[in-house]
């Protein structure tokens, strides 16, 4: 059965804490302008989503992004967590291969 993720309230979360907007989703990632970082959502709780950051992105913007996000997350019913870095690869077809470098 596929999960019914909570896209609504992350968007809402993402554009309150930080202007930004989803700009694309697929499955159970979606994509934030700019490519600071991509939400991740959690399997076994739908009212959690991870957060992963670039790995270009310094640790001190990180905590920073991370602790807007963090706050309005309670205001919509749901929880972030910041669970690491990503990095993308450039596949020959134009496709992109996520890397995902989980900090627990």
């Amino acid at each position: 059965m596929k999960k019914l993720w909570n896209l609504g309230r992350v968007k809402q979360i993402i554009e309150e804490a930080l202007g930004l907007e989803i700009t694309h989703a697929y499955e159970d990632v979606a994509f934030v302008e700019h490519s600071a970082f991509i939400i991740m959502f959690d399997h076994d709780d739908l009212n959690k989503f991870k957060c992963y950051f670039s790995k270009d992105c310094s640790d001190n913007d990180r905590d920073k992004l991370f602790n807007k996000i963090e706050a309005a997350s309670p205001r919509n019913q749901m929880t972030a967590v910041n669970a690491g870095t990503f990095s993308m690869e450039q596949l020959d077809n134009e496709e992109i291969k996520l890397h995902f470098h989980d900090e627990n």
